[in-house]
């Protein structure tokens, strides 16, 4: 049998098949050299800069957990926020995706980072925050963008976004007790 070799795009779009087990599509845009077309009146720059807004509260929340996650002298908080922290880049790459498939550039900025403070929980908390405010960030765009094959996606990240939140919260539950 032949070995076939895959991109390391089509790849990264196979990796999200896990995602049926939700009953949602993977990221499924167009290979090097094929044209994307995606169903919607919205217009692509629209969708672009949407979408863009959503890697930057991704890389804020990256940026967040991985200092945090080395900082932090506790052991199962640091190894979730630094888990956390990887699913996150797995967004970006997600939807730094679906921007190059509606001819965009995905940005590569960030706010002005808060890591909440000096204690654990100081991080945890921040962290609830951030979750918070993404999941606000992510329903706001899911209503707001028409096109089908992006809501599926970023429905995919707000699943994970709400895990995320939960398992901050029971962290800070943990340590509060």
């Amino acid at each position: 049998m032949k070995e076939k070799n895959v991109s390391r795009r089509d790849f990264v779009k196979g990796a999200a098949v896990g995602t049926a087990a939700l009953g949602i599509s993977a990221v499924t845009g167009a290979s090097k050299g094929e044209s994307k077309t995606f169903e919607g009146k919205m217009k692509k720059e629209e969708v672009v800069q949407l979408l863009n807004e959503d890697i930057t509260g991704e890389i804020d929340a990256i940026l967040t957990y991985m200092r945090n996650a080395f900082v932090s002298t506790q052991c199962p908080p640091n190894f979730v926020l630094e888990e956390i922290g990887k699913d996150e880049m797995r967004h970006v790459e997600w939807i730094s995706e679906l921007v190059t498939d509606f001819g965009g550039v995905p940005t590569m900025v960030h706010h002005e980072l808060a890591f909440g403070g000096n204690t654990t929980a100081d991080f945890l908390k921040r962290s609830v925050q951030l979750e918070k405010e993404t999941i606000a960030q992510y329903r706001n765009h899911i209503n707001k963008i028409d096109h089908k094959e992006v809501v599926e996606v970023l429905k995919v990240i707000l699943w994970e976004e709400e895990k995320h939140l939960k398992e901050f919260q029971e962290l800070l539950e943990d340590l509060n007790e």
